[in-house]
This record gives structure tokens, C-alpha cells and sequence, in this order.
């Protein structure tokens, strides 16, 4: 797994998890902590997290794709949230 990282201080944090031809075509499952990742790649967290983004990129292969997201659950101190 190469990880790629890109920030922009104070507004945005993109951590690439999964690159690449395998697995294409398959359900893959992942688990992230997402305050974790935060606080390892880009130091304090902010008192909260007001948006996640789930991004399948072609664009700089000039190519086009096809994703799917599925079963997804924020999970917190105080309840759970699922998403999709």
C-alpha cells in the first residue's frame, strides 16, 4: 500500500489509502481512524471533524472509472452513524 499524502494547513487533509490495479473490480474493506490519522500526519486535531470525503480519481491516468461505496458507519464516543 503506498500512502500519499496532501495537505493544506488548517483546511484540508487527503490521506491516499489503496492505488493502483489490485483488487480493482472487488469489494475491498478498510477501517480508519480518522482522528489518528489526523494527529499523526498533521499534528492537534481540531475540536471536530466537519467533513469526510471518499474520492475515486481517474482523471490524471485520462482515463474513466466506476466506484461504489457501501455499509459505511462513522463511529464516535457517543453513538454510531451510518452513512450509506
Amino acid at each position: 500500500m503506498r500512502i500519499l499524502i496532501l495537505r493544506w494547513k488548517g483546511k484540508e487533509f487527503h490521506l491516499v489509502i489503496r492505488s493502483g490495479p489490485d483488487g480493482l473490480g472487488q469489494w475491498q474493506q478498510e477501517r480508519r481512524n480518522l482522528y489518528q490519522d489526523y494527529a499523526h500526519y498533521m499534528g492537534e486535531p481540531p475540536a471536530r471533524i466537519v467533513r469526510v470525503w471518499l474520492i475515486a480519481n481517474s482523471i490524471f491516468q485520462r482515463d474513466s472509472g466506476v466506484c461504489d461505496y457501501s455499509d459505511i458507519t462513522l463511529h464516535q464516543e457517543q453513538a454510531d452513524t451510518s452513512v450509506l
